[in-house]
C-alpha cells in the first residue's frame, strides 16, 4: 500500500484542536450514569436492558446528547485496569454492543471496557485528531472501507490476536491484512437488503418473494405495484441523494460486472460502459417514478416504508430490528434482486481496531485484544440481533442464528458482497462518487458525463 500521508501530517492538521485534550491525560477514577434505555428492540427478543456500564467523567463533565453520544470524547478517561471504547455506534445497534460490553465486563476480565459513544459524523475525525495528539482511545471500531486510511495514515496499529481464522471467511480476512499484518478484527457484514411491506404485495396480487432475476421482470413489477397500489402510495422508497441510490449504484454496477473501481495496483479500474448502464438504469426508476420522488434523506425513505406508503425499500441489514418495532408492519427482510447476470450485495463492515497510543501499556493492549477477540465470537449472536450479519461464521451456522426471524432470507448477502477496494483513497473517491452521482439523478449532467467526470475525480483522489 502506499503510504503517502504520514501521522506527522495528521498533528499539523489538528493543532488547532490540541488544546481539547488538556485534561485528558492520565487515569482518573470514573464516575457513572445508567446509559440510555434502547430505542428499538428486535421482532424476535427483547431489547437489552439499559447498561449500568457508562462512561467515566473527568474533572469537566462529558458533553452529552440525548442519545448518549459524547460531544467531547477526549475529556472522557480510564479509571484503574479500565479500557475506553471509542464507539460509532448509537440507537438501536448501540445498545446491542452495550450488552456486548456488559456480558464481557462480567466474566471478571482484568480490564474492563468503558464505552464512550461519539456522534456517527464526527468519529473519523476525533479519532484521527485524538492519536495525533498522543491521546487515541485503548479500542475503536472502523469499517473496512475506511481502515486503508487509518492503517496508511499510522492511526491504528497491528497486532497479534489468537483468534481461530478458520472461522472467518478469507475476504473477511483480507479487509483487515495489510502487508501481512492485521490491525483488525472482523465483527459484521452490513449489506443493502430488500424489506418488503407483506401486506401492499398481497393488495396488489403480487407473492412477496421478489425472486425477479432480470431487468424486465423487476420493471414489470414495479409497474404492477404502481398500478395497483392506493394514490400516494409507491413501488419502492428511496431517497434520491448521498448513499442510498449510490449503494443501490454500486450493487447493480456489480451486478452487470464491474471491475474493481481502484484495482489493487491503486489505479482507477472503473468499467465506463457499465458504470454509465447502472446510472442510467437507476435514473429510468426515478423519472417513471417507481421510486418516491425528491427524498433527500435515509429517515425520510425509512419512516415512508413504516408507514405503509411503499411496498419496498432497499436499506441496510440494521433496520430489521427498528422495522420489527413498526407497530403494524408486516414485513419481509430478503436480497434486493440482481438483475443483470451477477450475484452482487453493496457491503462494508465493521471491525474493532486498536488506535495508536504511546501511552498505552503492553498488558493495555492485550486487554483491549483480550475484548475484540472476545466480542467478535462470543458476542456474535448478540449483535446478530440488532440485524448485522456477525462475521464469525460459527455464529452464522450456528441453530440460534437460523432461528432468527428474517435471518436466513438475507444471511447470504454477505456471501455475494461487493466490498470496497482496500484503498486508502476509496473513502474520499466514495464521497465524490456520491456526489457525481447526485448531480446525474437531479438531471444537470449527462450519464456519460458524470461517468467522466466521476473517473477523473477518482483519478486525481488517488493521485
Amino acid at each position: 500500500m502506499k503510504k503517502c500521508k504520514k501521522l506527522t501530517a495528521l498533528l499539523m492538521a489538528s493543532i488547532m484542536g490540541l488544546s481539547l485534550f488538556g485534561c485528558s491525560s492520565g487515569k482518573d477514577a470514573p464516575t457513572t450514569a445508567a446509559s440510555q434505555a434502547p430505542e428499538t428492540k428486535a421482532p424476535e427478543t427483547k431489547a437489552p436492558e439499559a447498561s449500568a456500564t457508562a462512561a467515566p467523567e473527568t474533572t469537566e463533565a462529558a458533553d452529552v446528547n440525548g442519545d448518549g453520544t459524547v460531544n467531547n470524547p477526549e475529556k472522557i478517561v480510564a479509571g484503574e485496569h479500565e479500557l475506553i471504547f471509542w464507539s460509532l455506534f448509537s440507537g438501536g445497534d448501540g445498545d446491542w454492543m452495550d450488552k456486548i460490553i456488559n456480558d464481557y465486563n462480567a466474566t471478571n476480565p482484568e480490564y474492563k471496557i468503558v464505552p464512550v459513544k461519539l456522534v456517527w459524523a464526527d468519529y473519523y475525525t476525533k479519532l484521527m485528531t485524538a492519536v495525533a495528539a498522543g491521546k487515541g482511545p485503548d479500542i475503536g471500531v472502523s469499517h473496512v472501507s475506511k481502515l486503508p486510511e487509518l492503517v496508511a495514515n499510522g492511526a491504528v496499529q497491528s497486532f497479534e490476536t489468537n483468534l481461530d481464522w478458520s472461522e472467518y471467511t478469507e475476504g473477511a480476512r483480507n479487509t483487515v491484512t495489510f502487508d501481512g499484518e492485521v490491525y483488525g478484527v472482523p465483527l459484521d457484514t452490513h449489506c443493502l437488503i430488500a424489506y418488503l411491506n407483506t401486506d401492499l404485495f398481497k393488495e396488489a396480487g403480487i407473492e412477496p418473494d421478489l425472486s425477479v432475476n432480470t431487468e424486465d421482470d423487476f420493471v414489470a413489477l414495479l409497474k404492477q405495484l404502481k398500478e395497483k397500489l392506493p394514490e400516494g402510495t409507491y413501488p419502492l422508497a428511496m431517497d434520491k441523494i448521498q448513499d442510498y441510490p449510490f449503494r443501490y449504484w454500486w450493487q447493480v454496477y456489480y451486478s452487470m460486472g464491474g471491475t474493481d473501481v481502484i484495482d489493487a495496483d491503486g489505479k482507477v479500474a472503473i468499467d465506463r460502459d457499465k458504470a454509465i448502464k447502472a446510472a442510467e438504469f437507476i435514473k429510468m426508476l426515478f423519472d417513471e417514478e417507481y421510486i418516491t420522488p425528491n427524498l433527500t434523506t435515509t429517515e425520510e425513505q425509512d419512516k415512508i416504508f413504516q408507514a405503509g406508503k411503499a411496498a419496498m425499500v432497499f436499506t441496510g441489514t440494521w433496520c430489521v430490528g427498528k422495522f420489527g418495532a413498526t407497530d403494524g408492519l408486516n414485513f419481509k427482510a430478503t436480497l434486493v434482486p440482481s438483475l443483470f447476470g451477477t450475484e452482487s450485495a453493496w457491503a462494508d463492515s465493521h471491525v474493532f481496531t486498536i488506535p495508536v497510543n504511546p501511552g498505552r501499556t503492553p498488558e493495555e493492549t492485550q486487554g483491549a485484544i483480550d475484548f475484540i477477540t472476545w466480542a467478535s465470537k462470543n458476542g456474535g449472536l448478540t449483535w446478530a440481533e440488532s440485524g448485522q450479519i456477525p462475521s464469525n461464521l460459527t455464529v452464522t451456522q450456528s441453530d440460534a442464528f437460523k432461528a432468527l426471524p428474517q435471518r436466513s432470507e438475507y444471511v447470504r448477502a454477505a456471501q455475494i458482497a461487493a466490498y470496497p477496494p482496500q484503498s486508502e483513497s476509496f473513502y474520499t473517491a466514495r464521497a465524490d462518487m456520491i456526489e457525481k452521482l447526485d448531480s446525474y439523478w437531479n438531471g444537470d449532467v449527462s450519464a456519460e458525463d458524470m461517468v467522466d467526470d466521476m473517473i477523473a475525480t477518482i483519478r486525481a483522489d488517488i493521485e
